[in-house]
């Protein structure tokens, strides 16, 4: 029986993609070995958002050659569509294909020409290997022209799965047992985009609901101006607390990217927002919502940011109470207008507000946390137990981590847990009876 191996680099869609290879190479009778164990054919998925992302997937090709030289190493993902010919000159790789042309993976394993491109919503999952949630990607592609990103180029334009092939596989993800579902996408507010008639993310994420067994849906991303009444109306529909195991509902917890809190920086980058617009949408979905949880992106030291703007970014973010925020330090990304603009900010400046800020983050995590003392919530139980207490750990529906002390037999399902006490990035709690 023939081997492969998968490797995935970058975001959810890209893991998601990464299973839909996975059961194609099953269908063909393929065996899976892990990555750096050594197969017969090892396909990387690659993520080139940044210099450094593309850095590791030239050590991923590496890897795998050494651990198989007589490997037929294939690169798919950004990097095939962003610049295929660069990729191809790597030692080892066997080939570069779009994600269009590893639709038709059967061809591409096949010597000869590439295969033409397929339309990549052929691709559909039955299940998410190794996840106790489950990814369900229903948009492709991006315009939106950020100043500072390679994505438009390397994802192509914007394209939208049918309503009916999402409640499909919902039903698949569900019936395999995946109580939580994930929606993802490039640039998921413009879900709806080509399809006639058009419909809007809150229509998929209707059709996904109606799934039966669903517990919980979560959005991945999405931008603060397209988090609809809509959308909104749906997290409220479940009733005051979404940790109650209750009628299925989209989760309480919004990924809002903002990137900096400052106008003129905003404007530098091409993001179509201003700083008071994006927190009118958190006190609109806040007026709706019972303490929603507010995650976001902040770059830091875009060129041309000054300390007064990074100050706007800090009083923002005070101002927003997120649950958690990610920090990305400026990397100029050859090939995006940013790479070229002048005003870049010393690295020693740099590196003391991305510190400035990091502590801002965990303040405000600890305070969005700490209003949870004593409550039940309900995690989801991971698969996984907790690598350094062995504890189980979930995930409650306002996304903040939960451990808990119990026993396998609970992963997989809701657990009624009391809050006991806070820690590093979570909650520490005990757990109830189930109802």
């Amino acid at each position: 029986m023939n081997t492969f191996a998968l490797s995935t680099l970058g975001c959810k869609v890209n893991q998601y993609e990464t299973q839909a290879l996975r059961e194609q190479f099953q269908a063909l009778g393929w065996r899976e070995r892990p990555f750096r164990a050594g197969a017969d054919v090892c396909v990387i998925n690659t993520c080139v958002v940044t210099a450094e992302a593309e850095e590791k997937c030239r050590k991923e090709a590496r890897r795998a050659r050494r651990a198989n030289p007589a490997a037929r190493v294939f690169l798919t993902g950004c990097a095939a569509r962003a610049d295929a010919e660069r990729w191809r000159r790597i030692p080892g790789v066997a080939g570069v294909f779009t994600r269009e042309q590893m639709v038709n993976l059967a061809d591409v394993l096949q010597e000869g020409a590439p295969p033409p491109e397929g339309d990549i919503f052929r691709w559909s999952i039955r299940r998410f290997e190794g996840r106790t949630r489950a990814f369900l990607k229903i948009q492709d592609g991006c315009d939106a022209g950020c100043a500072y990103c390679i994505v438009p180029q390397a994802r192509g334009p914007v394209r939208s799965r049918p309503l009916a092939d999402i409640r499909a596989e919902a039903a698949r993800l569900t019936s395999a047992g995946h109580v939580e579902i994930v929606l993802t996408g490039i640039h998921l507010g413009h879900y709806g985009r080509g399809l006639h008639p058009r419909v809007t993310p809150a229509d998929a994420a209707r059709a996904v609901l109606a799934a039966p067994g669903l517990l919980r849906l979560r959005l991945s991303s999405i931008e603060a101006l397209e988090l609809s009444d809509e959308l909104l109306t749906l997290a409220a529909g479940g009733g005051e607390d979404r940790d109650d195991a209750g009628a299925p509902a989209l989760c309480p917890h919004f990924h809002l990217p903002l990137q900096s809190g400052d106008d003129a920086v905003l404007r530098a980058m091409n993001r179509r927002y201003t700083a008071a617009q994006y927190l009118d949408v958190l006190d609109r979905a806040r007026r709706r919502l019972d303490r929603p949880s507010f995650t976001t992106d902040v770059m830091v030291g875009f060129p041309g940011e000054t300390e007064a703007a990074f100050e706007n970014t800090l009083l923002l973010c005070r101002r927003a109470g997120f649950s958690r925020i990610h920090i990305f330090p400026f990397s100029p990304r050859p090939g995006t207008p940013a790479a070229e603009r002048p005003g870049r900010v010393a690295p020693e400046v740099l590196r003391g507000r991305v510190g400035r800020l990091k502590t801002l983050a965990d303040a405000l995590a600890r305070d969005y946390r700490r209003q949870f003392l004593g409550e039940v919530v309900h995690p989801l139980i991971e698969h996984r137990r907790d690598r350094a207490t062995r504890l189980l750990t979930g995930w409650t529906a306002r996304y903040v981590k939960t451990i808990v002390a119990g026993p396998d037999e609970w992963k997989g399902r809701l657990q009624p847990v009391r809050v006991s006490d806070l820690r590093a990035g979570g909650f520490l709690g005990v757990a109830l009876p189930p109802k």
